[in-house]
């Protein structure tokens, strides 16, 4: 098992417990996972087995649903976690959701929805950008800033932690999701390690630059008749530094 970073445990031991007692919503908040939960999404599971969504002051609740951003368009999830390219698809049809965090800050062809692989992978020169993401919608980001700072503060420490203790994250997972096999996810979140914070000196960062390079290629791919606007469709000012 890899031995990760130190710039992890040095976050960790800067995250803190939670958020002033005025910054909490207390909500609870259903999380929409896409597809099938595998090991790029074992920080979520480790921050809620935990408790540091709740330290934050929201309880999230990960529901497997096939369709996330429907799913925040019907109100039956609150947040979610998503690919870039189906936040770009989501946006193309109008929908106004942002991605506040990045979970995976390479591209990685095997997280992304069967449908959308054979454009993205066909098309050279793909840019460093998050493949995935934490997803809010514009109006919860607005009406809402506590519950989406929660979130995100969460899930930074679940995934700091994760690093440093993947074999906790692993068994969070798998306890979640019994139909996982312990060593296949342990295997694949040995592989993913690398990506989840890529180059960036901050895990989850949403690099500006980044976004603009992946709005242009991704118009290439096919999947949307103009570039996605970077500065519309992401907001990185929940996330911590450190």
């Amino acid at each position: 098992m890899r031995v990760f970073p130190l710039l992890f445990a040095a976050a960790i031991a800067l995250a803190g417990c939670g958020a002033g007692g005025s910054d909490r919503s207390g909500r609870d908040v259903a999380l929409a996972v896409g597809g099938t939960p595998n090991a790029a999404h074992a920080g979520l599971y480790l921050a809620v087995q935990r408790g540091f969504d709740e330290a934050e002051g929201v309880t999230l609740h990960p529901r497997a649903m096939p369709d996330p951003a429907g799913a925040l368009a019907s109100g039956a999830a609150g947040l979610a976690v998503m690919d870039i390219h189906e936040l770009a698809l989501a946006r193309a049809r109008g929908q106004d959701i942002v991605g506040v965090l990045g979970l995976v800050a390479r591209p990685v062809a095997s997280l992304r929805p069967k449908r959308l692989r054979a454009a993205t992978e066909r098309t050279p020169g793909a840019p460093e950008y998050p493949e995935l993401l934490l997803v809010a919608p514009r109006a919860t980001i607005t009406d809402d800033r506590a519950t989406v700072r929660g979130a995100v503060a969460a899930l930074q420490r679940g995934y700091r932690e994760a690093y440093i203790d993947p074999a906790s994250a692993t068994q969070a997972l798998v306890t979640a999701v019994p139909r996982l096999k312990t060593a296949a996810v342990a295997a694949e979140l040995d592989r993913l390690g690398p990506d989840f914070q890529g180059t960036l000196p901050t895990f989850g960062e949403l690099d500006p630059a980044r976004l603009r390079a992946w709005a242009a290629w991704e118009l290439r791919t096919g999947l949307v008749k103009r570039p996605p606007d970077a500065a519309q469709a992401f907001d990185g000012e929940f996330v911590k530094p450190g």
